[in-house]
């Protein structure tokens, strides 16, 4: 208990907070492109020789501009900046720590082949980690000045250039003090006169201390404006009701750290004509009232684009393959262990993986057993913590050959010892997209290898069963 008390106040110095009976800290975003570059990325990075005495302007510095300063800057989600001597020295103690554990910077994923985008400038190497621990520990020399490098440059303009149309939320929304995590869907008209097809998207949320995840629909049927009518305030509070995901929600969510994603060359999606976007947030108060308007930016594909025929239609469009399930029930006092299992129809691109667990998941892993007898890990994260979920895109896409069986299995503890249980003592969860309830799937956006098995994906898709084996009898499933 006193190591527990010690390591909380000292991440209570850091700005943080350990994630416990509902508390949570802030993502963290991915370092910008330019401060990409200064951090060392190359095997014999873990094996280089610790200097006995680093320096701030030789050593450290490098590391906090490329994997910290995105975040740790004015203006971003994290609680101070990390951009000069003075920043870190008053911190460097705290820093030692909450890199040694790997709570920061916040990388879940275990490492594998082919890479996850952010993998290399998320994850800190061991010899970084030597780095900050030896330099709290040898006086934090400030070092030459001549050896600093530039501080690195960040823009607060669009990742990909102007957008082909930029939407704002209608009105802004108002989140009091005194509340915990709230989900809220805005109704955003596009006010198209023809259809369009898209090829990336990108969120900026105007107050970034607040939002916390986004996901981007589009509604046809005018549902979700009678839904945000009938609320008599800004937004609703209904899930998913009137909404469709737009590209089956391949690159059409977002939560701090999250780059827009690009879909590959010779893709494109549809969306009609007289769409309304809606857009779903999720807010984590931070003890004061706060606004929020956030702006979207959506990236058309050229008319003259190979992808696109005659009659506007896409080649290849990606898909979502959905394993898990939304109806889980949790014991008291219990464990309990998911899992669920796809066979490919036919050979696909696999571009990203999209798991979502809430507050009790610990542990997902996500593998494939390949025709040949290979197997392949996708996923594997081993301590879960719903504060820092995300998807996962492949750096580039992995390529899965027909009668590919992926397996996706998640387990949970709904007792007394974890310690990020929301509820105190426990209780009985049950379904819901409220972080004190749970869940448990995994969205697998693929792309068939060849047009002609379109159909044949969608055909395997109408027909997944949706009932998850149950490993363990702390679980059940309605």
């Amino acid at each position: 208990m006193f190591v527990l008390l010690c390591f909380s106040a000292v991440l209570g110095l850091f700005g943080l907070r350990l994630p416990i009976r509902a508390r949570s800290a802030a993502k963290k975003p991915t370092a910008a492109k330019n401060a990409q570059r200064t951090a060392p990325r190359s095997a014999s990075a873990e094996l280089a020789v610790t200097p006995s005495a680093p320096t701030f302007n030789a050593d450290i510095a490098p590391i906090l501009f490329a994997r910290c300063a995105s975040c740790h800057r004015p203006g971003q989600v994290a609680p101070f900046p990390l951009l000069t001597y003075a920043d870190a020295s008053r911190r460097a103690r705290q820093i030692a720590i909450v890199t040694t554990s790997r709570y920061m910077p916040p990388w879940k994923p275990e490492p594998i082949q082919p890479e996850l985008v952010n993998a290399s400038h998320r994850r800190l190497t061991t010899h970084e980690i030597a780095l900050l621990k030896a330099w709290a520990n040898t006086g934090m020399r400030e070092g030459d000045p001549k050896k600093l490098l530039p501080h690195p440059r960040f823009t607060d303009d669009w990742t990909r250039g102007k957008p082909d149309l930029i939407v704002t939320m209608p009105k802004p929304y108002t989140l009091t003090a005194d509340t915990i995590d709230v989900y809220r869907s805005f109704v955003i008209p596009t006010v198209l006169s023809e259809d369009k097809w898209i090829q990336a998207v990108e969120f900026r949320p105007s107050n970034r201390r607040i939002v916390r995840d986004a996901v981007l629909y589009s509604d046809i049927s005018g549902t979700a404006r009678k839904l945000e009518a009938g609320s008599g305030a800004v937004g609703y509070s209904e899930f998913t009701a009137g909404m469709e995901p737009i590209t089956n929600g391949s690159f059409t969510d977002w939560s701090p750290g999250t780059a827009p994603f690009l879909l590959p060359r010779g893709f494109a999606v549809r969306l009609p004509k007289g769409s309304d976007l809606v857009l779903q947030l999720r807010f984590r108060p931070d003890g004061r009232k706060e606004t929020e308007q956030t702006q979207i930016g959506l990236y058309f594909a050229p008319r003259t684009s190979p992808t696109i025929s005659s009659v506007k239609v896409p080649i290849l469009t990606p898909a979502k393959l959905l394993l898990g399930t939304t109806e889980l029930y949790l014991q008291p006092g219990k464990k309990a262990t998911v899992t669920d299992a796809v066979i490919l129809p036919c050979a696909v691109h696999l571009l990203k993986l999209a798991p979502h667990l809430h507050a009790t998941g610990r542990t997902l892993t996500v593998k494939a057993d390949l025709p040949d007898g290979s197997h392949r890990s996708l996923l594997t994260i081993s301590d879960w913590d719903i504060n820092w979920r995300e998807s996962y895109v492949f750096a580039a896409p992995m390529l899965l050959p027909a009668g590919t069986k992926i397996t996706f299995e998640a387990t949970f503890n709904n007792t007394a010892d974890n310690p990020r249980n929301p509820h105190s003592p426990p209780h009985r969860i049950g379904p819901s997209l409220e972080c004190q309830e749970e869940m448990a799937t995994l969205g697998l956006i693929v792309v068939p290898i060849h047009s002609a098995d379109q159909s044949t994906l969608a055909k395997a898709l109408q027909a997944m069963p949706h009932r998850p084996a149950i490993v363990e009898t702390g679980a059940y499933i309605r």
